[in-house]
């Protein structure tokens, strides 16, 4: 063993040898150096299985271990999900076996039982997520200084996940108000995916008054990835029950590829993956194959995952349609392949899921993408022809493997939502406190330096006159009557909007859940963990009570946001189209795909490469980011009250001829309107929970802080006035 390895506490020494490493690995080793030799900050950036959580905590708890008479937790782990904290509890606990140092978990689903114990005792390591996090300040605020007084570590988990995210603004939020009891934590970041590090560094050193360094592994996994093309005649988003060929194919594609192997088979679409999984499990069935395949998505029970997790945990081979679920960093055993139904939202997305396989050293990550596009013939509208989902797939497999790029994060977001729950957060925390503290705690110490005195005013007022708050005479605020019921409920802790979806039940036990008001009927079927089941009771569309049947209807999911496509990924994707290269990773139907894209640009003629006239139509090309786009789109809509359509990489200009369209673009190329203006006349923007307490102007401030970019939106009118 190394010079490092000496460095650690003898018993850390003893288990390592008892889990038979010969050797600590380059990122472990420098993570020694950094945690003993420094006070700053530390970010562990390293692929899936590259051994980051021991990296962190073997000198952590060499050093915890002759701190262990001191009451309180020394070291806080936050995971973002509650599976993934089960299961690292697991690994830390066998970790410290030895070493006599107390472990508690604490989340939604742990027992009262057991968080009496980590409130009477607390010592040692917690694990815990944000949320419950937020819950110990709001139940228990008299027992911070208690719990978190010798406080030295706060180790962050998947820190991707949560940077530049409401989620990320309440954890940062927590961890700043942490240091009123404590001032001289460090935080230890982990991450598989981080686009830019520099970023990273920052959101975690902000207002701590360290500095943050970081470890990267250069060492990256032999990725192995093929595509499969399926050119169907059928709308699948709409008429998705129906089947024909390209879906027949495609489902004996995934059937002949994931039986008898443990794979992951990610969607972005609950409703696909219930669809899918039940046509593959309908089709091993027939064929009387090996039946290995379940679901795993965020609207299934826990008892539904966890029956799953611990399925693919054993010995046996499971294939598992599941969402971003299992996206983390769950130690679910030796996953051999990774399954992809449509396009990835992200690179980002792309990286994480492709490195769920291959964990063992000298694997290789092999991912198999399916990708169905409706068939294009002649008469339809160039972008269908251009196959633009498909196009992004390839354009995000080669920014991650030839120009390894990912996208960064964004730190500088307004988080107003977060901002009012964070303000209800304190007030119950202390009782109640004066306007200038809170100022202090929020902003001036805070995570939300981004936030002017002017919209912290405008916020308590917003606040003020819908009873979410109060102040006294003398300047105290306190929880207004709303502000107290918002705050007692459970549903307070997350920052996420809260669902209204529709349990359904099996048997007394909750399968899961799928969304309300959608003609759900007495008698009716639906598909749901993979299963098919006939309705038989209805209680005031509140619950669902199932039986085991064959016939099948699709559920509704509640949808769910999704990130912002960058500029980087559009510029590939038009590289793609104009480009001859040969993917050797495309399949026969998916070169062909490929080819038909690029016959089809190919006809449009120069002169109309960005402005495409089709029918009575305007079709403008942009090849830019989400938020351009929106910038543009609204300018057009309601400055230049343009008939406009919004599509992912064009807008769609009806009724208009160029000539119209220059002279309508030349009347606002002096005259722009503020971003702050085109906000506020943006009807849709309360996007996030606590957006329905905030002013229109509040929103306004936040929507285009957040979701629009003018500079380059100006950009792009000018460069289509030139040609």
């Amino acid at each position: 063993m190394s010079y490092y390895f000496n460095k650690l506490d003898k018993k850390i020494q003893k288990k390592i040898y008892q889990m038979k490493w010969e050797n600590l690995r380059p990122i472990q080793e420098e993570s020694i150096d950094k945690i003993q030799n420094t006070k700053d900050h530390l970010i562990i950036s390293a692929s899936t299985a590259s051994g980051k959580t021991e990296a962190a905590f073997f000198p952590i708890v060499s050093e915890i271990i002759n701190n262990k008479q001191e009451a309180g937790f020394q070291v806080i782990y936050v995971g973002p999900l509650k599976a993934l904290i089960n299961d690292q509890f697991n690994r830390i606990e066998n970790l410290c076996e030895k070493c006599e140092i107390p472990i508690f978990k604490w989340h939604g689903d742990v027992s009262q039982v057991h968080k009496k114990e980590a409130k009477e005792k607390p010592n040692g390591i917690l694990l815990i997520t944000p949320e419950s996090l937020e819950s110990i300040f709001i139940n228990h605020s008299s027992k911070l200084p208690i719990l978190f007084n010798n406080l030295k570590y706060i180790v962050i988990d998947e820190l991707h996940s949560f940077i530049g995210n409401e989620r990320g603004a309440q954890l940062k939020s927590l961890i700043l108000r942490l240091r009123l009891f404590n001032n001289d934590f460090r935080c230890v970041g982990l991450s598989a995916t981080l686009g830019d590090i520099n970023k990273a560094k920052e959101w975690l050193s902000e207002n701590t008054g360290k500095k943050t360094q970081a470890i990267e592994d250069p060492t990256a996994k032999t990725k192995s990835l093929k595509i499969y093309g399926y050119e169907n005649n059928l709308n699948l988003g709409e008429v998705i029950e129906e089947r024909e060929e390209a879906i027949d194919r495609l489902v004996d594609d995934i059937l002949f590829i994931f039986k008898d192997r443990t794979s992951l088979i990610f969607g972005n679409n609950k409703t696909k993956l219930e669809f899918f999984a039940d046509a593959v499990i309908s089709r091993a069935k027939k064929l009387k194959t090996s039946d290995n395949f379940r679901v795993h998505h965020g609207s299934l029970s826990k008892f539904e995952r966890e029956t799953v997790e611990a399925e693919v945990k054993s010995n046996k081979n499971f294939s598992v349609f599941c969402s971003s679920t299992l996206e983390m960093g769950i130690d679910i055993g030796s996953v051999s392949v990774i399954g992809q139904l449509d396009s990835p939202w992200s690179v980002n997305s792309l990286s994480q899921r492709w490195g769920r396989s291959g964990r063992k050293d000298g694997e290789k990550s092999i991912l198999y993408m399916f990708l169905m596009e409706t068939e294009s013939t002649d008469s339809c509208s160039i972008l269908d022809k251009l196959y633009l989902n498909f196009i992004k797939s390839i354009a995000l497999i080669e920014l991650l493997v030839k120009d390894k790029w990912i996208e960064s994060p964004k730190i500088d977001k307004l988080h107003l939502s977060t901002f009012v729950h964070q303000i209800l957060s304190v007030i119950a925390q202390f009782g109640g406190i004066n306007a200038f503290n809170l100022y202090e705690i929020l902003i001036v110490k805070g995570v939300f330096s981004n936030i002017s005195k002017e919209i912290f005013i405008k916020t308590l007022k917003s606040l003020s006159t819908q009873d979410l708050i109060e102040q006294s005479k003398s300047g105290e605020l306190f929880l207004g009557l709303k502000g107290e019921k918002i705050v007692r409920n459970f549903k307070f802790y997350s920052v996420f909007k809260d669902s209204e979806e529709i349990k359904v039940i099996y048997n007394s036990k909750v399968i899961g859940t799928i969304a309300n008001g959608l003609g759900l009927t007495l008698g009716g079927y639906l598909i749901l963990s993979g299963k098919r089941w006939k309705i038989i009771e209805i209680y005031e569309n509140k619950e669902v009570i199932v039986e085991p049947s064959k016939g099948k209807k699709l559920p509704v999911f509640e949808t769910s946001s999704f990130p912002e496509t960058e500029t980087e990924i559009r510029d590939k994707m038009l590289q793609i189209l104009k480009g001859f290269e040969k993917y050797s990773y495309l399949d026969k139907s998916a070169t062909k795909m490929l080819n038909k894209a690029r016959h089809y640009y190919s006809l449009i003629p120069k002169s109309e490469e960005n402005l495409f006239k089709e029918g009575t139509s305007l079709i403008w090309f942009t090849w830019t980011s989400t938020s351009i786009n929106l910038t543009l789109y609204a300018i057009l809509t309601y400055f230049l009250k343009l008939n406009v359509t919004l599509k992912d990489e064009a807008l769609i200009l009806k009724e208009i001829t160029k000539e119209e369209l220059r002279n309508k673009l030349l009347e606002i190329d002096n005259n722009y309107p503020t971003t702050l203006e085109i906000a506020s006349i943006i009807p849709l923007k309360r996007i996030e929970k606590y957006d329905i307490f905030l002013t229109d102007e509040l929103l306004s401030y936040s929507f285009a802080q957040n979701n629009l970019n003018l500079e380059d939106a100006k950009l792009c009118i000018k460069k289509l006035l030139k040609e």
